[in-house]
């Protein structure tokens, strides 16, 4: 009866550290699905925030059609979920936009165009898998 009781703890043991492993795992994946989400969202806003500076004329402190003079508001810029940067391409007809996960899963990359369209996100880093 000793040995049956013995296995039966050693099946235990490694049911729960089976158990233990895929809970992290599922927590790590869910942590950079939650992060990528997030950084999606932001840019959203912050697209937003940009073709609305775009069409405002420049006599309201507008673009007047142009991405150029743009700036984000500092809660853009940066918050928890990580940092977003632009470059405005060209003569202001488009603005790239990069946000950095502050967690190191990697970054989203996306351009608007002047009729406020965004291009397919571009992921690297964790956000690809």
């Amino acid at each position: 009866m000793g040995q049956q009781q013995l296995l039966l703890i050693i099946l235990g043991v490694i049911i729960v550290g089976i158990a233990i492993a895929v809970a992290i795992t599922l927590y790590d994946s869910w942590s950079v699905i939650s992060n990528k989400d997030a950084l999606m969202n932001d840019l959203h806003n912050t697209s937003v925030s940009a073709y609305a500076f775009y069409m405002k004329v420049k006599i309201m402190g507008g673009g007047g059609g142009s991405y150029s003079g743009f700036d984000l508001p500092a809660g853009l810029k940066s918050n928890a979920n990580g940092d977003i940067a632009f470059v405005t391409a060209g003569d202001g007809e488009s603005i790239e936009f990069t946000a950095t996960s502050k967690l190191d899963y990697g970054t989203i990359k996306t351009t608007m165009n002047d009729l406020g369209k965004l291009t397919p996100f571009v992921f690297t880093g964790r956000f690809n898998e």
